[in-house]
């Protein structure tokens, strides 16, 4: 799961299917929690340190200190 804070919609789901393309995951959701604020949720099992990659590489693509 990604955590996208103060992020359009639109912004969210092009960084989710980005990364899912890029690290071959199967699917994700996007889920809003609050006015500009998202979860994505991949559902393909990762080790730890591929979760740390996928995150850390959505934060640099967002150009978002949020992220």
């Amino acid at each position: 799961m990604c955590d996208l804070d103060d992020v359009s919609f639109k912004k969210a789901k092009n960084l989710a299917f980005l990364n899912m393309k890029h690290f071959r995951l199967k699917g994700l959701i996007i889920l809003k929690s609050s006015p500009h604020h998202y979860h994505v949720v991949f559902d393909k099992p990762k080790r730890w340190s591929e979760v740390l990659k996928i995150i850390s590489w959505m934060d640099i693509m967002a150009n978002n200190v949020n992220v």
